[in-house]
């Protein structure tokens, strides 16, 4: 089985390292790569590795972890409750999200991406550049946006980039994005035209699926980085129903997840959905 067929939280050996014991996926990687947790070799990324799927004896079990030594720095715990990634927060940012740290460090690029969007991306800018089919104007407008945070990996960003090379595409990535961003048409259906472009093109990953949402309506949406999004949503006992391919139902999920941190963040003053996105992408990396 190649790397970017296994799934999160199965149970796999390595033939050729027998001595590491049972292994848990934990990370399918851009790239071809796996973050597998290994009971006797601890976490190691590989590409390429001839895993096989582990049988026999009870699975369901967690692996024994090392404890953590303490070293005076925040730690980020790849299995814990929500009190424990919300005390990782606060070591990082103890004044939350009004901290100058976390103001510095997570919330500026991604305002800044906001700006850039509303100046570039909006529907008002959007509208006549689709009325004058400047697809290829729209599709540059669209990857500097991406290029303005870390949020997108480049693999991602040049998937999308080799997929648009047609003209095809590119007027269809345009009129959709506008969609997208008047949310035109009932519930989630703008969302999941928007995915269905994203994968007839080989694009079909979460960041850019909910990036432009996200940025577009921060009050409203979210952005979701599968790994970290799956680890705060056990924490906070929200079923995510993560799918691999971007769909409504994880979607609507997410969203769920989105509101419940909002109540169980309210003391650190959360603004919107971007301080929601950075205390998971902050503590559950």
């Amino acid at each position: 089985m190649t790397n970017e067929n296994w799934q999160l939280g199965v149970r796999v050996r390595n033939p050729l390292a027998p001595e590491w014991g049972l292994g848990e996926v934990t990370e399918v990687v851009p790239g071809g790569k796996l973050r597998v947790f290994f009971a006797s070799a601890g976490e190691r990324l590989l590409k390429d590795a001839p895993l096989v799927a582990a049988t026999g004896g009870d699975l369901t079990q967690p692996l024994p972890r090392p404890r953590p030594q303490s070293t005076g720095a925040a730690r980020t715990p790849a299995h814990q409750s929500i009190e424990a990634y919300r005390d990782v927060f606060v070591q990082q940012f103890p004044r939350g999200f009004a901290d100058p740290l976390y103001l510095e460090k997570e919330r500026s690029s991604k305002v800044a991406a906001i700006d850039l969007l509303g100046t570039s991306l909006s529907p008002a800018v959007l509208r006549p550049l689709v009325s004058d089919g400047d697809w290829d104007e729209i599709v540059k407008r669209a990857l500097a946006l991406i290029a303005k945070t870390n949020l997108v990996f480049p693999q991602e960003a040049k998937a999308l980039r080799a997929g648009l090379e047609s003209a095809e595409a590119r007027e269809r990535f345009g009129r959709t994005l506008l969609d997208l961003l008047l949310e035109e048409g009932p519930g989630l259906a703008p969302f999941e035209r928007f995915c269905g472009l994203l994968a007839d093109i080989g694009a079909a990953k979460w960041p850019l699926a909910t990036y432009f949402p996200y940025l577009a309506r921060p009050a409203e949406h979210m952005f979701l980085k599968p790994l970290a999004t799956q680890r705060v949503a056990a924490a906070c006992g929200v079923e995510l129903n993560y799918r691999t391919a971007p769909n409504a139902l994880t979607y609507t999920s997410l969203l769920k997840l989105a509101a419940r941190l909002d109540e169980i963040l309210a003391d650190l003053g959360p603004r919107d959905r971007i301080d929601i996105q950075s205390f998971v992408g902050c503590v559950a990396k």
